[in-house]
Order: structure tokens, then C-alpha cells, then sequence
């Protein structure tokens, strides 16, 4: 028992100077930043983010955790290409400086035949010198991944409404702000924000996805909390520009053949319930610095019923 409480209290040991900040009395004035490098960023541990948001609303200690990992950024292959597609379409220019082509490495087999396996021994070991000599700021690419991304990033700009709220906007500017409410230090980089001439303007959010059918893509919204990342951003907006954008629009494409792409406006109830689990998040983190504690899920014995979906069961049958 001695040796478990030893690794909770490594676990929930932090420094509160390193958390993001609560301001009390005056607020630091809100600000948006048009070239701020995804590095500077990243390096801004002072503020709470979208993602840091959600993370705490699974669990504290969820949070906790993942904040001392000090890697905000997950280079698995969704993530990656989602990252290649956003620069594509959004920042072309950094796209060209950063994106290198892996070339296609052929091994030898045992007996002597070349072999294109990813997973042979030869073929590994060309991939792993290669990269070694790539800059670690480099987005590296197959040819493969390169043609899906100009296949997605085409069908975007063919839709009409998406192609014009394109070519008059911003992209991944910086806004950081802090929380009335709480008064935690926030921060949040929007895809793009289109400004219309009557000073209107429009926040938009891209995404690749498996399926953007609405009735499927509605579920990626909720599942993976699209609605809380847009009406975050959207009142850090409206601490600097005094009003909210006129439309939370997404433009989501999916990334196999034939790329197909929509355009998305959510309604009010999307803001309304992502701004009520944002601020939950944020109260939530307030409560953990207060107190010095982060909780778990539960400490009590919850009873967990069978779905219908799982009584539904009937015996397999046989011939014999």
C-alpha cells in the first residue's frame, strides 16, 4: 500500500507555477496574433487550450497527466495528414517549405529477392537512415499520401461556397484571451476566419474524415467535441473583436476516392451546448488549483447495466 501511495503522489505531484494562469482583478488585455509559428504556440504553457479542455472534462486526472507529458502534438498518421491537409489548403506556402516525399526504399529478402515490404529488415533500415537526415521540423509524405491530399484539397476549392470564403479571410491566426468568468488564461488557434466587408466575419473549421454524410459526420462532431472547440474560439473572438463570428461553419472532406467535400453552418444549439461544456472544463480546472486535488473518474461502486442492444442474444445454430 505504502509503494501504491508513493505513485499516486508522483502522479498527482505538480507545480502549480506551470499550470495555466488565473488572473484575479484586472484581465490581460484579449489579442489576436496573425504569424505566430506553431512552435511559439505550443510553447505558451501559461493558457488552456480546446484540447486541454477536453481532456480535463474526461478526468482531472486525465488532464493532469497529459499536461506533464508536455506533447500537446500527436504525430499519429490521422493526425499527420490532417496536419498536411490543413496546410495544404490553408497555408499552401509553409505546406511547399515543409513537406518532404519519402522515396520508395527496396530491400533484399534472405534469399536474395527485392523485396518492397514496409516491414522487412532491409527495407527498415533504408527508411530509418533517410529520416534520420530529414529536418525535424520536416512533414514527411509518401506519394501516395501527396496524391490523396491534392485529390482532398481540390474537391474543397471545386465547392462553390467553400472556394469563396476562402479568398478573403486568415488563416491559423492566435487568439489568446482570458475566461470572464473563471479568469483562466485561454488560447485558441481557428482554422481560418472570412471577413465580409460589412465587418462580419465567419468562423470556419476544417476537417478530413472517413465519411461526411450528415448524419454520420454529426457524430464526429459529438464524439470527438468539435462543438466546444468552435464556441471556445468563438468567445475568444468576441473579447477581441466585441462580437461573435456570423456563422460557425465547417468544411469537412473525406480522405479516400472521390474525396468528396461539404459545407457545414451549425446552429445555435451547437454553440450553446459547446459553450456550457467549455466552461464546465475551465470551472472544473479552477476547482483542481483551488483545492490541490485531481480526481479520477469516481471513487464509488458504480452499477452497470446490460443495454437492450446486448440482451438480444439467441443461441447459434448447427447442423449435426
Amino acid at each position: 500500500m505504502e509503494q501504491l501511495n508513493g505513485v499516486l503522489a508522483r502522479l498527482l505531484a505538480y507545480d502549480k507555477n506551470q499550470m495555466p494562469r488565473i488572473e484575479s482583478g484586472t484581465l490581460t488585455p484579449p489579442e489576436l496574433i496573425k504569424d505566430m509559428s506553431s512552435d511559439d504556440y505550443f510553447a505558451d504553457r501559461t493558457r488552456m487550450n480546446s484540447s486541454a479542455i477536453k481532456k480535463i472534462l474526461k478526468s482531472p486526472r486525465h488532464f493532469l497527466a497529459d499536461w506533464k507529458s508536455e506533447d500537446e502534438e500527436d504525430e499519429a498518421d490521422h493526425f499527420r495528414i490532417g496536419r498536411a491537409a490543413h496546410l495544404m489548403l490553408l497555408e499552401p506556402d509553409k505546406f511547399r517549405q515543409l513537406h518532404v516525399v519519402e522515396p520508395e526504399f527496396i530491400g533484399v529478402t534472405k534469399d536474395g529477392k527485392p523485396t518492397k515490404n514496409p516491414n522487412a529488415i532491409d527495407v527498415k533500415n533504408q527508411r530509418e537512415e533517410w529520416r534520420s537526415k530529414q529536418s525535424p521540423q520536416a512533414l514527411i509524405l509518401t506519394e501516395e499520401e501527396v496524391g490523396n491530399l491534392v485529390g482532398m484539397i481540390e474537391s474543397v476549392l471545386e465547392h462553390p461556397i467553400a472556394n469563396s470564403m476562402l479568398k478573403k479571410g486568415v488563416a491559423e491566426s492566435v487568439i489568446k484571451w482570458t475566461d470572464r468568468d473563471t479568469g483562466v488564461m485561454c488560447k485558441g488557434k481557428p482554422d481560418y476566419l472570412t471577413f465580409e466587408d460589412n465587418k462580419d466575419f465567419h468562423l470556419i473549421d476544417f476537417k478530413t474524415s472517413r465519411n461526411i454524410q450528415s448524419g454520420v459526420f454529426m457524430r464526429d462532431i459529438v464524439n470527438l467535441q468539435y462543438h466546444l472547440s468552435m464556441a471556445f474560439y468563438a468567445d475568444g473572438l468576441l473579447e477581441v473583436y466585441g462580437r461573435l463570428p456570423s456563422t460557425l461553419t465547417i468544411f469537412p472532406v473525406e480522405k479516400t476516392p472521390p474525396y468528396e467535400a461539404a459545407v457545414f453552418v451549425l446552429d445555435d444549439d451547437w454553440y450553446d451546448i459547446g459553450r456550457r461544456m467549455y466552461k464546465d472544463g475551465l470551472e472544473l480546472y479552477k476547482k483542481c488549483i483551488d483545492s490541490g486535488k485531481w480526481p479520477a473518474f469516481s471513487s464509488k461502486a458504480e452499477a452497470m447495466s446490460m443495454p437492450q442492444w446486448a440482451q438480444d442474444y439467441s443461441a447459434p445454430e448447427f447442423k449435426f
